[in-house]
């Protein structure tokens, strides 16, 4: 079985691979959020408001797994890493 190091040296793991949150559009999504919540009646907003919270919601949740996959993941190599004697 191969550690740790071994594997990402190998190819075999890919941080990469996990989703990642793009800022960049940030600012025009708030731009249609404001244009969609003027075109609405206030029931409609109201919706609007619960979606926009849900998925805030989720959107913290991606975001602290994430963090808490990197943190487990560095973890690990620092381990192996300290594991065995350099010379």
């Amino acid at each position: 079985m191969r550690t740790i190091l071994e594997e990402l040296y190998y190819g075999n793991i890919h941080p990469e691979d996990r989703k990642e949150v793009d800022f960049s559009y940030a600012k025009e999504c708030v731009k249609y959020e404001d244009q969609l919540h003027n075109l609405l009646n206030e029931n409609e907003q109201e919706v609007l408001r619960l979606l926009l919270e849900a998925y805030d919601a989720q959107s913290s949740y991606e975001a602290a797994s994430a963090f808490s996959y990197g943190f487990k993941l560095a973890t690990l190599f620092m381990g192996e890493a300290y594991s065995e004697p350099l010379w």
